[in-house]
């Protein structure tokens, strides 16, 4: 949202604002259960930035997909950029692979199959379903939604993992949830 305003000089309702400090705000509150004994520091910190880098990738590619959605269409542009993500996947796989081909060749057919599973419905549906919720939304309301993304992780960490969870990290999941409401039930309003 803050790229949005700046690029496009709109004004962010203080509304907006406190939904974002709550969406994100979350993330802090999770964090602090991270540091633990095992966990140094400067690795923390290397790992946050890391994640925030991402973010700021993430934030300006969602940002474009507004302009690119009503150039392409949702379904054009969704395929245009599973295709170039496709081609950085096998390109990175030849490289840091030794003997790509043998190694594809070892793979069982479970491993193939949950692969085909995950790229369809975690990659190219998912990735559909954005393209058209920012197409109908906009790119900055799409990127508050999907912060309801870590939420999800933390809460399949616990279940599957068996992560234990802090009461602080408890609350800033529910935190989290109440920005990303606010955002849907302005959306709504409006």
């Amino acid at each position: 949202m803050a790229f949005s305003a700046l690029w496009y000089r709109q004004r962010i309702s203080s509304y907006t604002v406190l939904a974002i400090l709550l969406s994100y705000g979350e993330i802090l509150l999770v964090m602090q259960g991270e540091n633990t004994d095992n966990t140094s520091a400067a690795a923390l910190l290397i790992g946050s930035s890391w994640v925030f880098a991402s973010t700021v990738a993430y934030a300006l590619y969602l940002m474009t997909t507004d302009h690119l959605n009503r150039h392409f269409g949702a379904m054009r542009f969704t395929g245009l950029a599973m295709r170039i993500a496709a081609l950085g996947y096998i390109v990175h796989f030849a490289v840091v692979t030794p003997q790509p081909l043998m190694h594809l060749l070892q793979v069982t057919p479970t491993v193939w199959l949950c692969g085909i599973g995950l790229g369809i419905f975690l990659t190219a549906l998912r990735a559909t379903l954005l393209m058209l919720g920012i197409g109908h939304l906009g790119s900055a309301q799409a990127a508050l939604l999907t912060a309801i993304g870590p939420i999800l992780t933390v809460v399949l960490a616990r279940l599957v993992l068996g992560e234990q969870l802090t009461g602080l990290q408890w609350l800033g999941c529910f935190v989290n949830i109440a920005g990303v409401l606010m955002i849907t039930r302005r959306k709504q309003a409006g």
